[in-house]
């Protein structure tokens, strides 16, 4: 599974991340999400093509606009958002419906939906991440019901009589 995570968005849903980010600890910020991301990486049971994406340069003057760092590929916008990244990475990809787009940006997620790409929230990403650091398996949601269709049930079920 290919994730494309908007980085800067999920590093504030880690509070020891969004305290670096308070103090203006930009870098720390930045090595403590490829920490968590690379352990989770290696304790998730199957393979991950993981791709994080921050907005700017990776230091000022630096011209480096992606690596891999623990078998992790780390991009940076530069000029440009890491929205715009993101988008253009998932339209000029072969197979966006193998893409699992990590954000909590509605419009990258209208996007990804546009190209089929699975979504997740960045919140969804970090219960995620704990459970599996953890080895605390996630809740299993129960999916919703509209009302319509409990109508359509109900009334198909109070139709029926015994015996027939």
């Amino acid at each position: 599974m290919m994730l494309l995570v908007d980085a800067f968005n999920v590093i504030y849903k880690f509070p020891v991340l969004e305290e670096h980010m308070a103090q203006g600890r930009l870098a720390e910020a930045r090595r403590g999400l490829l920490e968590i991301v690379y352990d989770f990486a290696k304790k998730w049971k199957k393979p991950l093509d993981i791709h994080l994406v921050f907005d700017g340069k990776k230091n000022k003057g630096d011209a480096t606009e992606s690596e891999i760092v623990s078998g992790i590929k780390v991009i940076y916008s530069h000029d440009l958002s890491a929205d715009h990244i993101i988008k253009q990475f998932i339209k000029h990809n072969a197979r966006p419906a193998d893409i699992r787009v990590v954000t909590s940006d509605k419009d990258i997620l209208g996007h990804a939906k546009k190209w089929h790409c699975d979504r997740m929230t960045s919140e969804d990403f970090h219960k995620w991440v704990v459970s599996t650091l953890e080895d605390k398996p996630l809740p299993e949601e129960k999916p919703q019901t509209e009302d319509v269709d409990v109508g359509y049930w109900m009334s198909m079920f109070k139709n029926r009589r015994p015996g027939k």
